[in-house]
C-alpha cells in the first residue's frame, strides 16, 4: 500500500464515476441542509458513503478489489490465509459437518479458498457455507467467482442478505467487517469532549463540532484530561452487531480477523489524530471529502471494546493474537511445502505471500484475530500464543 499525501487528480476517475460522486455529495448535502444544526455525525456520513442505495462505494459496482481496485485484503494475497482459516474451522468441528457462515464476503476470495481446502476432504452433504452480504453487487461477484470452482460444495453455499432466524451451530468468519462499520469522531476543544460531524459549505464538506451531542461513556472515561485537539473514533454499531449474532448463532466460535488495537494502544497519547483512512487507487490518506462514494473510509478496531460487546452479548472471548501467530499456529510452513510442491518458482512466490501476511512491517502484527465462543468449548491451535490478557 503507497502512502500519499498528495490529493489524486479528477482525470483518475471516469466521468460515470464523476457523476455518481456528484449525486451522492447531493444526496449528503441536502441531508445537512435538512438538519436544525446543518450539521450530521460522521457515523451518518460514512454510512451515506459507503452504503447510500445505488451510489455508495461498496453498492455501486465500481471494482475495489485486488490488483485493479483499491486495497488488497488477506485472502486476495493467495491460498496461505484462507487455508490457514480453514484448517482452523476444521480443528473446530472435528472434521464433522463442516457449517461456516461468512459475513461480508468481499470479493469471495476467502470462501472460494476455504471451499477448494475442503473439496474432496468431505462429503458435499456435510458440508455448508453460508454468506451474509447485503451488497447487491457484491453478492453477484461472489457468486460468480464461486461458479468456477469445480466441487460439489459449491452448490451448498447459501446467500443471505442479513442475519437469518433460524439457529446455527458452526464456525462463523468475520473478516475486516468491523473496521467497516460506521464510526462516530471525537475530539478535545477548550478542554471538553467535542464530537465531530460534517456539514457542508456550499462546495465541500467540512468537519464541524455537532453541538448537544451525547458522548459514549466509553469515550468520557478514555479521553478525560486528553490534550487540545486530541481525535478518537468510536464504532457504536458493534454492541448490536453482536446482540444480533447471538439470537441466531446457537453454538460454535466466531473468528474476527481485523485491523486495529486494544484500548491502551487504541487511546494512546501518540495517536493523536485518530485512525481514520481513506483508500483510493492503492493511495492511503486521511481526507474522507474527497470522491465520495469513490474511495474507501475505514477506522481501526478498538479490540478491547470489541471483547466487551461480545461478553455483554453473552458470548465467552476465548483468544487473542496476531495476524502471524494465527497462521503460524495453523500450519503455515505446511501450507506453504503442500502448495509449491517442490517447485522452486512456487516457493519463492509463496514465501513472497507469506512475508506480506506474517512479518510485522507488512500485516503480520497490525491485523489481529479474535476467538468468541457460545456454548463450545475448543482448544484452537490458532490462538496457542494467547495474548488475551492484552485486551484489559
Amino acid at each position: 500500500m503507497k502512502n500519499s499525501d498528495q490529493t489524486f487528480s479528477l482525470q483518475d476517475i471516469s466521468p460515470k464515476g464523476l457523476e455518481r460522486s456528484r449525486k451522492l455529495t447531493k444526496l449528503i448535502a441536502s441531508e445537512i441542509r435538512a438538519t436544525n444544526q446543518q450539521v450530521i455525525s460522521f457515523d451518518r456520513f460514512m454510512s451515506l458513503a459507503l452504503y447510500a442505495d445505488s451510489l455508495g462505494y461498496y453498492v455501486s459496482g465500481r471494482e475495489i478489489f485486488g490488483a485493479k481496485g483499491d486495497f488488497v485484503t488477506a485472502p486476495e494475497s493467495g491460498d496461505l490465509f484462507g487455508f490457514c482459516v480453514a484448517e482452523q474451522c476444521a480443528e473446530i468441528l472435528d472434521w464433522n459437518d463442516i457449517a461456516i457462515t461468512e459475513f461480508g464476503a468481499g470479493s469471495g476470495a476467502l470462501a472460494d479458498t476455504i471451499i477448494r481446502y475442503f473439496d474432496g476432504k468431505i462429503s458435499p452433504k456435510n458440508f455448508n457455507y453460508y454468506i451474509i452480504e447485503p451488497s447487491p453487487y457484491l453478492s453477484k461477484r461472489q457468486k460468480m467467482r464461486l461458479s468456477k470452482i469445480n466441487s460439489q460444495l459449491v452448490e451448498k453455499v447459501k446467500w443471505r442478505v442479513t442475519f437469518p432466524n433460524e439457529g446455527f451451530f458452526g464456525v462463523a468468519i468475520a473478516n475486516e467487517v468491523f473496521d467497516a462499520m460506521p464510526a462516530r469522531r471525537f475530539t478535545i476543544r477548550h478542554g471538553e469532549i467535542q464530537e465531530l460531524g460534517v456539514a457542508y459549505d456550499g462546495e465541500n464538506f467540512v468537519w464541524r463540532l455537532k453541538e448537544s451531542s451525547v458522548i459514549p461513556d466509553l469515550i468520557r472515561d478514555r479521553m478525560m484530561n486528553y490534550p487540545e485537539g486530541y481525535i478518537a473514533e468510536h464504532i457504536e454499531g458493534q454492541i448490536t452487531w453482536f446482540e444480533q449474532l447471538k439470537k441466531f448463532f446457537n453454538s460454535g466460535v466466531l473468528l474476527v480477523a481485523d485491523y486495529g488495537y486494544v484500548d491502551k494502544e487504541f487511546f494512546h497519547l501518540d495517536r493523536c489524530d485518530g485512525t481514520l483512512r481513506c483508500y483510493f487507487q492503492h493511495h492511503v490518506h486521511d481526507n474522507p471529502f474527497l470522491a465520495i462514494g469513490l474511495q474507501d473510509i475505514t477506522t481501526s478496531v478498538n479490540f478491547s471494546y470489541l471483547a466487551e460487546c461480545a461478553l455483554s452479548a453473552g458470548f465467552r472471548v476465548d483468544g487473542f493474537t496476531s495476524q502471524a501467530k494465527f497462521l503460524i499456529g495453523n500450519k503455515l510452513d505446511d501450507k506453504i511445502a503442500a502448495l509449491s510442491r517442490g517447485d522452486s518458482i512456487d516457493a519463492y512466490r509463496l514465501a513472497q505471500e507469506a512475508k506480506r501476511l506474517i512479518l510485522p512491517t507488512h500485516m503480520g502484527e497490525s491485523f489481529k484475530f479474535m476467538a468468541c465462543s457460545n456454548g463450545i468449548d475448543k482448544t484452537m491451535s490458532g490462538f496457542v500464543d494467547n495474548e488475551r490478557f492484552r485486551l484489559g
